[in-house]
């Protein structure tokens, strides 16, 4: 496994397949097809024993960076479905996994209390602060898909001030019909109604060009699941 393998190993792994392709670099066209293949695939694997080499690499280091910005502090976040069910949403794939449109609740780790500071929009590096006084938790609630940055800022008992920053990924969870609160069960079922019930062109003059009615989205399912030459969509 390359990937695993130790980085001197990947390298020389690297610079035999090198040596290999380099005995075929002067062939001609009539030279054997099977030198040719043999060319072909030795550079083939030396490029993919350097990238694995480069990506075990990048990896160690952005490890390493993310633990020096942070301090030793771990954020928490607990969305309201996390407190009222005592399941996790996130699987650890993503950084700080929160529901858009839910409240979600900050805090570090530590139970330091601190100045949390959000960004208004994900990647504008423009902030909003959350509280005035010094906390050790908080409610947000994040309205835009994607990646937030939120600051926190702690101060010490010597005065001093430092402020911490984490990433945080906002996605549309979707939640087992039966899991939905009372409130979040009645604005998916008035979601679907409206949808059921208004057209296309209604639709895209009331919620913008985004807006496809249920007969849209039948009919286009239709053309591509339902062709009698071909299922081109399962």
């Amino acid at each position: 496994n390359v990937t695993n393998a130790p980085k001197s190993l990947s390298v020389k792994m690297a610079s035999q397949s090198l040596s290999l392709s380099s005995q075929y670099t002067s062939i001609d066209d009539e030279a054997p097809t099977k030198s040719r293949k043999r060319m072909f695939l030795g550079i083939i694997f030396a490029v993919a024993a350097f990238s694995a080499v480069s990506s075990r690499s990048s990896f160690q280091v952005t490890n390493k960076t993310i633990l020096t910005e942070t301090e030793g502090e771990t954020l928490q976040v607990i969305n309201e479905f996390e407190t009222r069910t005592g399941r996790v949403l996130n699987d650890g794939l993503l950084e700080n996994l929160v529901r858009v449109h839910s409240p979600t609740t900050l805090s570090l780790k530590s139970g330091n209390a601190v100045i949390f500071h959000v960004e208004t929009s994900p990647g504008t590096n423009e902030f909003t602060q959350l509280n005035q006084e010094v906390v050790s938790n908080i409610d947000h609630v994040f309205t835009e898909i994607g990646k937030h940055n939120v600051k926190a800022s702690v101060t010490a008992s010597d005065g001093t001030t430092s402020t911490l920053i984490y990433t945080i990924t906002a996605k549309v969870i979707r939640i087992e019909l039966r899991d939905l609160t009372e409130e979040d069960r009645k604005i998916y079922f008035d979601a679907l109604q409206k949808f059921q019930f208004t057209s296309e062109r209604d639709g895209v003059a009331t919620y913008g060009k985004k807006y496809h009615s249920l007969e849209y989205i039948v009919r286009m399912h239709l053309y591509g699941a339902a062709d009698k030459e071909c299922d081109h969509w399962h």
